[in-house]
């Protein structure tokens, strides 16, 4: 997984840098996420003609805070893929310009919307079924995805 958040760290990076130019970028990240986005920045920064910086964002502040622009607001930022068509719909985020690669297709299919990317998958999740054998007997044979992002 770590190989993944750096990839996608470092190709939301790159591809920022052509609409930053000289300008820093700021990469909004939650606490726990700091030091290691600090490291990636660190390595990154070295020989550019512009920098990224690491700043401590509560990820759900800063959500909150798009639609009226208050506050300081990341270039870059961490978003659950269910907000993304809210945030496209307001037209607070923009679709990139990228194509994802080496992600499962449940993956890649949540970090869009309409049809359009709108995001890196920085990481995936495993759903669990888990049920309790005193109130269910028997479990279901299969769950079958009922909804789509």
């Amino acid at each position: 997984m770590i190989k993944k958040i750096t990839m996608a760290t470092s190709i939301a990076l790159l591809c920022s840098h052509g609409a930053m130019a000289a300008d820093n970028v700021v990469v909004g990240v939650e606490k726990a996420y700091i030091p290691y986005f600090t490291e990636l920045a660190d390595k990154f920064n070295q020989g550019k003609d512009f920098k990224v910086e690491v700043t401590t964002t509560k990820m759900f502040d800063l959500l909150d805070a798009l639609p009226t622009q208050k506050g300081n607001i990341a270039d870059l930022f961490m978003v659950p893929n269910d907000r993304i068509g809210d945030l496209a719909n307001q037209r607070l985020i923009e679709p990139t310009n990228f194509t994802i690669s080496g992600y499962t297709e449940t993956a890649t299919e949540s970090a869009g919307y309409d049809g359009k990317t709108y995001m890196l998958p920085m990481s995936t999740d495993t759903t669990l079924f888990l049920y309790n054998k005193d109130k269910l007997k028997t479990p279901a044979k299969n769950i079958k995805r009922t909804s789509s992002i």
